[in-house]
């Protein structure tokens, strides 16, 4: 039988809340941009589980629909699109399972777009290509095509644009905001880091140094991360974590991703470098 007094209890939440809508409203928020569901625990999972960044994240995944899992067969339709996609969002929502039993509140939001590997194949595998290459001329007219494929498709995806709701909705929260810093030569890492730009110089501002490309292109030093940074980014958060711990948790959370390069990756950053973030000087 329906409870009668359901529906006014239901609006006498809302008609009291306001003492708590004015409470959330200076919660204090971290604001983290993601390339890809898995790139927020690879370069930060040590950095957020101890509190440096508080109890709040949001973590913006931007290219959210793919077909890239270890499994992954030659065939790409929506419907592969559609399975893997799911597969990795659900990830992502355990990792956030895994926080919360922690202290730490993340919310995952998912903007859905193509990642490159579908959106801009040949491109993908020009870029990665480019990375490889070793030093010298070819390396360095490399970079430059690599970067104007990365303007190119900053240009045509316009991000801030779409970010600017999620800022205008949580903008007396957001206390500090991390954007990967762009190491090696991903496409959809490239384009994020550029994000860096949208926001203004009073914003506590963080590039954190992705895994596992930290490891492959061979920045494996604060030096050489810093030279890698924009102008100002000199403070210098580094987390120390056990590899062997966060290999397995990354095992169990993202089967879909797990490989052999990434966990020689997790091991060597663990052991001699950990977690980084340069933070914007104010």
């Amino acid at each position: 039988m329906k409870d009668k007094g359901a529906g006014k209890l239901h609006y006498a939440r809302f008609a009291t809340r306001w003492k708590n809508i004015a409470e959330l409203k200076g919660e204090k928020v971290t604001l983290i941009l993601s390339p890809h569901l898995d790139d927020i625990f690879l370069s930060l999972y040590a950095t957020l589980s101890s509190g440096k960044l508080g109890k709040n994240i949001i973590g913006v995944n931007f290219f959210t629909s793919s077909d890239s899992a270890v499994s992954t067969n030659v065939d790409t339709t929506f419907s592969t699109i559609v399975k893997t996609s799911l597969i990795r969002m659900n990830e992502e929502l355990e990792f956030s399972r895994v926080l919360f039993l922690q202290g730490i509140n993340y919310l995952p939001a998912f903007m859905g777009l193509k990642d490159a590997s579908i959106e801009r194949y040949y491109e993908f595998i020009a870029s990665g290509a480019i990375g490889r290459l070793p030093e010298g001329t070819a390396r360095k007219a490399g970079l430059n095509l690599y970067n104007r494929m990365v303007a190119s498709y900053v240009r045509e995806l316009q991000l801030g644009s779409s970010l600017a709701p999620l800022l205008r909705q949580f903008r007396s929260n957001i206390k500090n905001v991390l954007v990967p810093l762009g190491i090696g030569t991903h496409l959809d890492h490239g384009v994020i880091a550029r994000l860096t730009n949208e926001f203004p110089r009073s914003t506590k501002l963080g590039l954190y140094a992705e895994i596992p490309y930290v490891y492959m292109s061979g920045n494996m030093s604060i030096d050489k991360l810093r030279a890698k940074a924009p102008e100002g980014f000199s403070k210098t958060t580094v987390t120390y974590f056990d590899p062997k711990k966060k290999d397995g948790l990354f095992r169990r959370i993202y089967g879909s991703q797990y490989e052999k390069r990434t966990s020689e990756a997790i091991h060597t950053v663990g052991e001699k470098l950990g977690e980084v973030v340069l933070w914007r000087h104010s």
